[in-house]
């Protein structure tokens, strides 16, 4: 399922029009009940300046639904991992991030 929200349309921010867009990609398994987890999201901010996108990736588990993955701005060598951990309750008891940088 795809889904395109405009956060608010134009704005103005010091004197200036911004316009912020957010497309999301989710992931819907009815049979498992994990319903709207969002796969990848796309925020656009546009000005007369310009244009800059940023993007994120998501991973769950498949059984649970937790969220094992998080990359930002994917397929860039700037990007952003996080993986979590989480105890036998399902409570997240780490993140292990990895980048470059970092």
């Amino acid at each position: 399922m795809q889904c395109a929200t405009y956060g608010g349309g134009d704005q103005r921010v010091n004197g200036d029009f911004v316009r912020k867009e957010t497309n999301s990609d989710y992931r819907n398994d009815e049979s498992a009940w994990l319903i709207g987890k969002p796969l990848n999201v796309e925020a656009t901010h546009s000005t007369r300046e310009g244009t800059l996108t940023r993007s994120t990736g998501f991973d769950y588990d498949h059984a649970t639904g937790a969220l094992r993955n998080e990359v930002i701005e994917p397929g860039s060598s700037l990007s952003l991992n996080s993986e979590f951990e989480y105890d036998e309750y399902g409570n997240r008891t780490g993140a292990d991030l990895s980048g470059q940088g970092v």
